[in-house]
């Protein structure tokens, strides 16, 4: 495959040209866009179309193809096309009028320019879509010696190429690259930043599970309420960041009950007023043994007040009403109801109608008013929870028994 050497420089009287000025100066403005779309794209789909909107207008090629070398195998996968019907070029591999692309040392030996008789010479042994190509060019994205990918510009129609039409790509590659660069930081970024948040949400469900180990009538609860929770959190309007963190401090509601001794928490009776005391400890107990972790600050409402009540009855601060944060008056209101709906080891479960009359007499003393409305609205829509979330907690037939609240 032969490669295009550069020309000698335009003359000074042609550069003076107010036609070649005025091309210079739209050319200059395009190379700009790059610029602002490498400070700005956080996607590379975005950012690979101003890219091949500016060769398409600047160069006069209407086809192009960003291949990205993958980390894995080293082969140039199609991450973006434009001009090709009924070909996106995802998951494409480049395998045909391939550069040689481990050898970008100089300016003659990273761009491949076929004209119309090449193309025309090899027409039949092309593949689709280029046996259809009047016009084909190919540049690597290459920096520090190491290719990352290569940008192939194409058209149906001949295109005059000149040294400056050269020169100009290689610019437009120069900004590709370092867009395309900037954008795979954040992604790699953003995948280790995922990976460190499923890593802190192992360790959450983790210590949920262990505290149901230790207390065996907690089995199942902390699952219960999180998925009932974000049910009525998402019909009482949530936004998606104060969904994950209910999410995560209704996996986390009882934890500093890890701290309460077992002779106390085990109790199959009921405690004496010293026992009761030290139980109700366990919403500071929690903040004491979360504190230190950033990661579920935002959470620790949670854990922290879920037993304060509407009328300031509740523990461990007294608040009242909405001083009370909305994410703890929706779990309160599901983790009574779970507790009541469930058996514990000094009472059978209350049955449905029982625990809906409770809510009933209690809605605006001990819970929101607005909170047990749709809570019970959703009740009645899908009969009951265990419906729709593939539960039933009133006659639970594996008869897990589970702690209240």
């Amino acid at each position: 495959m032969d490669f295009v050497h550069e020309g000698k420089p335009a003359k000074n009287g042609f550069m003076k040209n107010p036609e070649y000025q005025l091309k210079q100066t739209r050319r200059m403005k395009a190379l700009a866009s790059i610029d602002r779309a490498i400070i700005s794209a956080m996607d590379l789909d975005i950012f690979a179309d101003v890219v091949f909107d500016q060769i398409n207008q600047q160069l006069g090629a209407e086809i192009c193809f960003l291949y990205l070398r993958d980390q894995v195998t080293s082969e140039f996968i199609c991450r973006r096309s434009r001009g090709v019907s009924g070909l996106s070029g995802i998951n494409r591999t480049m395998n045909t009028l391939e550069l040689d692309s481990n050898k970008p040392d100089s300016s003659s030996k990273n761009m491949v320019v076929f004209n119309e008789l090449k193309l025309t010479q090899a027409r039949e042994r092309l593949p689709y879509p280029y046996d259809e190509y009047n016009f084909y060019s190919a540049v690597q994205l290459s920096n520090a010696n190491k290719v990352i990918g290569i940008l192939e510009v194409c058209s149906k129609d001949p295109i005059i190429v000149d040294n400056e039409w050269k020169e100009y790509l290689s610019m437009i590659a120069g900004q590709a690259t370092i867009g395309i660069e900037h954008l795979l930081l954040i992604d790699n970024i953003n995948n280790l930043n995922n990976e460190l948040i499923d890593a802190y949400e192992s360790t959450l469900l983790s210590w949920a599970k262990a505290l149901e180990y230790k207390d065996q009538e907690t089995k199942g609860h902390s699952d219960r309420v999180t998925k009932m929770s974000l049910k009525l959190g998402k019909a009482l309007g949530l936004t998606e960041e104060e969904l994950v963190q209910l999410r995560r401090g209704a996996i986390l509601h009882d934890i500093g009950k890890m701290c309460i001794p077992d002779k106390i928490l085990l109790k199959k009776g009921p405690l004496t007023e010293d026992e009761w005391e030290l139980m109700k400890r366990h919403p500071i107990l929690a903040q004491e043994f979360l504190s230190d972790i950033q990661f579920i600050q935002p959470a620790l409402n949670i854990p922290l007040f879920h037993h304060e009540r509407w009328d300031g009855s509740g523990y461990p601060y007294g608040l009242k009403g909405k001083q009370i944060p909305l994410a703890v008056r929706i779990f309160m209101v599901v983790d009574v109801w779970d507790a009541l709906s469930s058996t514990r080891s000094y009472r059978e479960a209350w049955s449905f109608s029982q625990v809906e009359e409770y809510f009933q007499e209690n809605s605006g003393k001990l819970f929101d008013p607005i909170v047990v409305l749709k809570f019970l609205e959703l009740q009645h829509e899908h009969d009951r929870w265990g419906v729709s979330l593939g539960y039933n907690f009133v006659s639970n037939q594996e008869n897990i028994p589970v702690s209240p609240s």
